[in-house]
């Protein structure tokens, strides 16, 4: 068996779990989430999901699958206010990233979703910055730190 590669995982992981944050909103059907390794094309309004890194921790050999991922939760919608269009201007940027980021503080529903997998997640830890603007874009990076434990044997 092939070892799960970290970083592909906490963004498939991650792209799931997002997967019904605009459900039953006005953004439903209306951003698409991404991650961040593959060859598609950025789309504005969306978020885009990638794993910059996975540690060992210190204290843990690296055979038993430990890892401290941290990833970049990038939410990037429309800065202009345009009549009509429900994904566009400040305050539907910012409803955006909340919804974003109550699924990421959602360990539980994260720890189920990984399970599923075989995987165990311990702690999900997101930090949002400040929007920026770029190109007439809204831009607000989501910094999350994931510990998770891969490949666990099955029980029983």
């Amino acid at each position: 068996m092939i070892p799960t590669n970290p970083l592909n995982y906490c963004e498939s992981l991650f792209q799931s779990v997002l997967a019904g944050a605009f459900d039953d909103t006005p953004y439903e059907g209306k951003i698409t989430i991404m991650t961040g390794q593959n060859d598609q094309g950025r789309v504005s309004p969306g978020v885009i999901i990638y794993a910059g890194n996975a540690d060992t921790p210190a204290e843990l050999p690296d055979w038993l699958r430990n890892y401290i991922v941290t990833l970049a939760v990038l939410v990037i919608s429309p800065a202009d206010q345009v009549e009509d269009e429900t994904v566009s201007g400040l305050s539907a940027h910012r409803e955006i990233v909340q919804l974003v980021m109550d699924k990421l503080r959602n360990t539980p529903a994260v720890q189920s979703q990984a399970a599923l997998d075989g995987h165990k997640v311990y702690d999900v830890e997101p930090k949002a910055q400040q929007p920026d603007m770029e190109d007439r874009k809204f831009g607000t990076e989501i910094q999350v730190t994931v510990n998770l434990v891969l490949d666990l044997e099955p029980a029983g």
